[in-house]
């Protein structure tokens, strides 16, 4: 597997970056939990990358309650024949410690399909993003297997993450066989079953930490 920063990747960057700038919201009220996400389906990211058949993408929408102490950890994984890949991480995006104690922008994975033999993945949020290519090869299946992408909840849902938990947002998958299978990415069973059952899984998964600032070390 051969992953470069080029110019495809640098042209995607530009491109969100972009969408980021033209779609950003006012913060919304406090939740309980720390972070909330929901799936966003209707955005200009999702709009966009139809229009222009750009690829594909999975794009939500992240709270942060307390977002002044909040550390996001975003990052995917890719499995084949059910082991992980090396290396661990196939691509990763940190950021934290806003201004603000409340938070709310856009958060996702992109994918882009240029028709050559290369293409570009992103990570974005409403204040970073990171972007790399990759072999085309690692998202098409082989003639007589199927692709799926999966939200690892439904539409209209909210998602309530702690401090200290890890989640997995979505999957990106290849058959081993022409059978469509359907999993609860909720359920680490399901999970576990998904990677050993496919030929390709890619996870992307979400952690939040809670960083301690100097008021409370003091206290």
């Amino acid at each position: 597997m051969n992953i470069n920063l080029n110019i495809r990747g640098l042209a995607l960057l530009a491109a969100l970056c972009l969408i980021v700038a033209g779609c950003s919201n006012p913060p919304v009220s406090s939740k309980k939990a720390p972070a909330t996400l929901t799936i966003a389906e209707d955005s200009a990211y999702t709009t966009t990358f139809q229009d222009l058949r750009l690829g594909r993408l999975l794009d939500y929408r992240l709270e942060l309650s307390q977002a002044d102490e909040s550390w996001v950890r975003l990052w995917v994984e890719m499995y084949e024949d059910g082991q992980l890949d090396s290396p661990e991480t196939l691509i990763e995006l940190s950021y934290g410690m806003h201004p603000e104690p409340v938070h709310d922008g856009p958060l996702g994975w992109a994918v882009v399909y240029p028709g050559t033999d290369a293409a570009a993945m992103s990570l974005y949020t409403g204040d970073t993003s990171g972007s790399m290519d990759a072999e085309a090869t690692l998202f098409t299946g082989s003639e007589g297997t199927y692709t799926a992408w999966d939200y690892a909840w439904k539409q209209g849902e909210r998602l309530a993450i702690d401090f200290g938990e890890t989640r997995v947002l979505g999957a990106y998958r290849i058959g081993a066989g022409n059978e469509l299978r359907t999993y609860n990415l909720q359920d680490d069973s399901e999970i576990e079953k998904m990677i050993a059952g496919e030929k390709r899984v890619f996870l992307l998964k979400f952690n939040l930490e809670r960083i301690e600032t100097p008021d409370q070390s003091d206290g």
